[in-house]
């Protein structure tokens, strides 16, 4: 009975955390011919607009054996904003290419989603898009590696 215990607070403490999860879907011909007002001169780089700040989290699952849980947040300072996107590649010139995942057009307000297809030892970037009366523009860019995971890891390494 106790190991049901662990597992229930585990789960519960788990949720609490979690960004909500959204199903990202291979970037088709509308959402590759966006208009970028302003893009960062290469994606090899962190990089940002001033105004924006990105943090990606990426872990193994405490609960899922070998699972990857990716947790993309920000923080955009832009009072004109008016809807918000995230792109994610796991090719140097994936965004170029127009070959990345997006979340499509989310709500200005949104502060943070999770990824959940990534796969173990692969590295990414992430781009966030905002979009103003102007257009969109990369409001800031990153890179995550997602890890290993081993089953030891998820099931608390004993």
């Amino acid at each position: 009975m106790p190991y049901l215990t662990l597992s229930a607070a585990l789960l519960a403490a788990a949720l609490a955390q979690s960004e909500p999860v959204v199903p990202f879907v291979e970037a088709d011909a509308p959402a590759r011919a966006v208009h970028l007002v302003a893009e960062p001169a290469s994606y090899d780089l962190p990089f940002s607009d001033g105004s924006t700040a990105i943090v990606a989290d990426s872990r193994c699952s405490p609960l899922v054996p070998r699972g990857i849980e990716v947790g993309l947040r920000w923080d955009v300072k832009h009072k004109e904003v008016e809807a918000l996107r995230v792109d994610i590649t796991d090719l140097r010139d994936g965004f170029d290419e127009g070959r990345f995942l997006t979340s499509g057009e989310r709500p200005a307000a949104e502060k943070a989603i999770g990824f959940d297809q990534a796969q173990p030892g692969i590295a990414y970037y992430w781009r966030l898009l905002a979009k103003t009366a102007e257009g969109w523009t990369v409001a800031a860019s990153g890179r995550f590696d997602a890890p290993i995971c081993s089953v030891d890891e998820s099931e608390g390494g004993e």
